[in-house]
């Protein structure tokens, strides 16, 4: 029985097919492409069933200070980080960093991992898939060099990116 069910049971992989007017090419302009993965986001958050805010009073941006009485979420489905691979990864990512400038950063194994994680996670996800393709039809360089075709090459350039450490020292 378990031979099956790991066999037959597994979660095929996320095939993207685009109708022709969401498939990216050259002329796919950035304000398209966002619209695009807006609409391919099934993933997001729900207002006010999975969330509710309380926006309360503007505030001008030279201002430093928060005017906000109350907190500006009143509502969280909390559970939410646990049921969507992608946010339980990201939650993973939180505590990876430093914020003090000038301190020197180590990336320990159990971090690579989470980067790992969330880059197979993200992956996994319709705009995600989208994206790869808008910056290979966009000829995107990255170091000088195109984005590669395949997945893997394309997970690695996100991991240098979104997680390869440099200097915050000035």
């Amino acid at each position: 029985v378990h031979t099956v069910e790991n066999t037959c049971m597994k979660p095929k992989p996320l095939v993207l097919e685009l109708p022709p007017s969401h498939t990216p090419d050259v002329n796919t302009d950035f304000a398209s492409a966002a619209q695009i993965l807006w609409n391919l986001d099934s993933n997001r958050l729900s207002p006010h069933k999975d969330y509710k805010m309380d926006v309360q009073s503007s505030k001008h941006p030279s201002h430093r200070d928060d005017a906000a009485h109350d907190p500006l979420f009143t509502y969280l489905h909390r559970d939410i980080f646990q049921e969507r691979p992608t946010f339980d990864a990201f939650r993973h990512l939180l505590d990876n960093y430093s914020a003090c400038t000038g301190e020197e950063e180590t990336v320990s194994s159990k971090e690579l991992r989470e980067n790992r994680t969330f880059l197979n996670a993200v992956m996994e996800t319709a705009p995600m898939k989208y994206c790869h393709r808008y910056c290979l039809a966009k000829g995107v360089e990255y170091n000088g060099r195109s984005i590669p075709e395949d997945e893997a090459g394309f997970k690695k350039a996100l991991d240098s990116i979104w997680f390869k450490l440099y200097s915050r020292s000035g």
